[in-house]
């Protein structure tokens, strides 16, 4: 009997364990979110200011997608239209605010020798980490209006409570043009420069599953907005998930049938979508054709709607390969109404931008929670559940 007893206590004993240990991987591998800012929402910025700001990302879009440098760093700055987010270096864990971009792969901070006056409010120092790993080589990035310069580095990388063990990531000595607000960048496109980026990473280590879903708290993106890693989180949208294949992993690319009332001219047009852009960027010809039907007229400020009566303008609907007719309502795609009734339209011209017809900015991740299928290479889209919000910010000149 005493034989038997022992044996039914180590069985339990390793049931315990079993059960233990199953939880805990279980555990490792759910949701990890992060709360995202967005530096100054859209409808903050007085007209001058907003104008500014569209023309400097105008002006990166055309720069950064005309060059074909295998480095995607490049394909986005920490502009103050841009959400941010935090993240952690090192061991103890050094706190950084970065932007979470779609539109690129690599991660960099600046680091405590930065002497630009562009390094951000936070700076990473190795000799504060006992997990620092000299890397050496040089880290040198040019991007549409500035560039980072520095060193490689490997350390631990935190996304939430998810450690990422030893990421290699750039450490930014000379930084132009990045937000104040924000210490640097984290992508989280695919990569492929020979750098595993975080996510993928994390992937790797068995830390997260490969899916992420990007959600805005409101439409007008004042409410900041959530980037969920691992698994999509399912109480910030609405009915089935609608999804486009990938059909480049280059960047989330997808082939697109048209918008409002274009069609795709050749024998396939492709999008980008990228969490890193404001505004929707496509070829002058039927960027024209929508801006007629909103009723906006091109002027130094871009497509401006001169009377912008949001509630009878109509939806304009995008139209990807394998979705459904994914349509945005002009409270989403106006911008900035002023006391004069006008407001700015959130589709311009951009005609040079390489291999892809099409770029698809925060427009589209303010009305639709956004799912990244990284290990099935799709792209989802589904209703989201935004807060309760006013439409009546008014701004002066």
């Amino acid at each position: 009997l005493l034989h038997s007893s022992k044996k039914t206590y180590r069985l339990v004993v390793m049931k315990l364990f079993f059960y233990t240990l199953l939880l805990i991987l279980l555990q490792d591998t759910t949701a990890k979110v992060i709360h995202l800012t967005r530096v100054k929402s859209l409808h903050e910025f007085s007209r001058i200011e907003l104008h500014l700001e569209l023309r400097t990302e105008a002006a990166r879009v055309g720069r950064k997608f005309a060059s074909n440098s295998a480095d995607r760093i490049e394909e986005t700055d920490s502009h103050n239209l841009a959400y941010y987010g935090p993240i952690t270096i090192g061991t103890p864990p050094q706190l950084f605010q970065v932007v979470y971009d779609t539109g690129s792969s690599s991660l960099w901070v600046s680091g405590v020798n930065c002497v630009s006056d562009d390094c951000g409010p936070k700076r990473y120092n190795s000799d504060d980490s006992s997990s620092y790993t000299e890397d050496g080589k040089d880290f040198n990035i040019e991007y549409g209006l500035g560039s980072v310069s520095g060193y490689f580095a490997v350390d631990n990388v935190g996304l939430g409570d998810v450690i990422v063990k030893q990421q290699l990531f750039g450490v930014g000595v000379k930084v132009a043009h990045n937000s104040h607000a924000t210490s640097g960048i984290q992508g989280l496109g695919y990569g492929d420069d020979g750098v595993l980026p975080t996510f993928l990473n994390a992937v790797k280590q068995g830390l997260l599953e490969p899916v992420f879903g990007i959600w805005t708290g409101s439409v007008e993106g004042k409410d900041g907005a959530e980037v969920s890693f691992g698994q999509l989180d399912t109480s910030r949208y609405s009915g089935e998930l609608s999804c486009s294949p990938l059909v480049s992993t280059e960047y989330y690319q997808v082939e697109m049938t048209g918008v409002g009332p274009t069609e795709c001219q050749k024998e396939r047009c492709t999008a980008i979508i990228d969490s890193g852009t404001s505004l929707v960027y496509g070829p002058g010809e039927n960027i024209r054709a929508i801006n007629q039907i909103i009723g906006a007229v091109q002027t130094a400020d871009g497509y401006v709607i001169e009377n912008c009566e949001i509630d009878e303008l109509p939806d304009i609907a995008f139209r990807f390969s394998g979705t459904r007719e994914l349509k945005i309502p002009a409270s989403i795609y106006t911008i900035n109404q002023l006391e004069d009734g006008s407001c700015l339209s959130g589709f311009q011209a951009q005609d040079d931008m390489g291999q892809f017809d099409w770029l698809i900015g925060d427009l589209i991740h303010r009305a639709f929670y956004v799912a990244y299928f990284v290990g099935e290479k799709k792209v989802c889209f589904a209703d989201a559940i935004h807060s309760t919000i006013s439409y009546s910010s008014r701004v002066d000149f």
